[in-house]
């Protein structure tokens, strides 16, 4: 497998009991779609995001980076100087609302927040 393939995880903390699989994995798609994305649109190699993606799948992925008291992740932070805040694992978290429904409310206000900061005009 390639450096930069996105090997998609179907069980672990994507597998979320009481929570529609289809969504998660839609969730999980969607975090594979923003690495590619961003490599493809700006050349940023997120490894430590593809990693984390690839150990704990899409939705594990997001909770780490938007637990409680965690500072912001350098992902975000070269996104914006990038200028492509909307390929953040924040603004795709808040992307739909059947997304929304993974997350607690903290992470949700987390991922609001930070982007706020940010200047993002959709958080």
């Amino acid at each position: 497998m390639a450096d930069d393939a996105v090997p998609l995880r179907l069980d672990g903390p994507d597998d979320v009991a009481g929570m529609g699989v289809s969504v998660a994995v839609e969730f999980d798609l969607a975090m594979r779609r923003v690495y590619t994305e961003a490599l493809e649109q700006t050349g940023y190699r997120a490894r430590y995001f593809l990693r984390m993606l690839s150990e704990l799948g899409g939705l594990g992925t997001a909770k780490r980076l938007l637990a409680p008291g965690r500072a912001t992740h350098d992902g975000l932070t070269i996104l914006f100087e990038l200028g492509r805040l909307g390929l953040t694992v924040e603004a795709t978290v808040l992307d739909t609302r059947s997304f929304a429904e993974l997350f607690t409310d903290d992470e949700l206000n987390t991922a609001r927040e930070r982007l706020r900061l940010h200047g993002y005009g959709r958080a």
